[in-house]
């Protein structure tokens, strides 16, 4: 059993607070779609190939989706408010570290870092509209938070749009990401000011050989779909998604086990939402830019320049 820790928790500003944790969840969500507008210049500037792209995209979230419910347990150890401002921090220090990457390969890792933070961030903003509304409002607030959620989105694409094409102080591209450190420095700010600490769960245990199997077993089944063709569907392509099933298979037992025990919310959902969001990584956010396999790049005249942003099996 959980032993709380019980702290009286301050109301008083609630909404307040709402608008700083949901503003969170507003650029995370952004951020998993702006890039999508970007990627045109970005691989012609980085010239980065078709597979470095699309690990550009997928990464962030097979990060975001694995570690999140490790973010989450840290937020019952450590206490939402301390986590919450980590995970801003962090996001705002990888989206700078995004936006000055020379390569394709330090773009990937840089967005894995990203989305490494947002596992941080995240949980905790439904963790806090849980605390703070207890009443009848509590419908209200998640419905603030159903609508910006929606809003993200379409959000990351009109603004990644924006950006590109008005080339600000001719960063390009790289001003998707810049735009994140002046807002998450404001975010900071305010949750330090005006977030409430809350009770803290001891006992709480982090299960990181978990997250390590999940995280491994996605990138061993996306992977090879991402950099197959550049080597030919060779033998080791075969065998890391085997592999991957193996892991992720493995994992899903040790879910079944823990069905019985306190920790079944941990693996019910986790998997299926991080396959899910690795999978939409890889594939389906890419669909707007399928267009006979051309993509027109900002920064090179207008040439049409061939990309096959799905997964190549031929």
């Amino acid at each position: 059993m959980h032993q709380i820790v019980s702290n009286p928790v301050d109301t008083s500003r609630r909404w307040w607070v709402l608008a700083t944790v949901v503003a969170a969840q507003f650029m995370f969500g952004v951020d998993a779609f702006i890039v999508n507008v970007a990627i045109p210049t970005i691989a012609a500037e980085l010239h980065a190939s078709a597979a470095q792209i699309e690990a550009v995209i997928a990464i962030y979230l097979i990060a975001y989706a694995t570690l999140v419910v490790t973010g989450g347990r840290l937020g019952d150890i450590y206490g939402a408010r301390n986590v919450f401002i980590s995970g801003v921090a962090g996001f705002t220090v990888t989206s700078l570290w995004c936006g000055l990457a020379q390569s394709g390969p330090e773009l990937i890792a840089a967005r894995l870092a990203q989305g490494a933070t947002a596992a941080l961030m995240v949980p905790q903003v439904l963790a806090t509209l849980h605390l703070l509304f207890a009443d009848a409002s509590r419908a209200r607030a998640f419905g603030i938070y159903g609508i910006v959620l929606g809003l993200a989105g379409a959000a990351g694409f009109l603004l990644g749009g924006l950006l590109v094409t008005l080339d600000l102080a001719g960063l390009g591209w790289r001003a998707v990401f810049f735009v994140n450190v002046p807002f998450g420095a404001v975010i900071i700010a305010a949750a330090w000011k005006i977030m409430p600490s809350f009770q803290r769960r001891r006992g709480t245990r982090l299960d990181i050989p978990g997250a390590i199997v999940l995280f491994l077993g996605l990138l061993c089944l996306i992977g090879p779909l991402l950099f197959g063709h550049d080597v030919h569907w060779s033998a080791g392509v075969w065998l890391a998604m085997a592999a991957g099933v193996a892991m992720t298979a493995t994992r899903d037992s040790y879910c079944a086990r823990a069905a019985l025990t306190e920790r079944v919310w941990v693996c019910g959902a986790a998997f299926p939402a991080s396959s899910s969001a690795a999978i939409c990584g890889s594939t389906g956010m890419r669909r707007p830019y399928r267009r006979e396999g051309r993509l027109k790049s900002l920064l090179s005249g207008g040439h049409a320049q061939r990309f096959d942003l799905g997964p190549r099996l031929v």
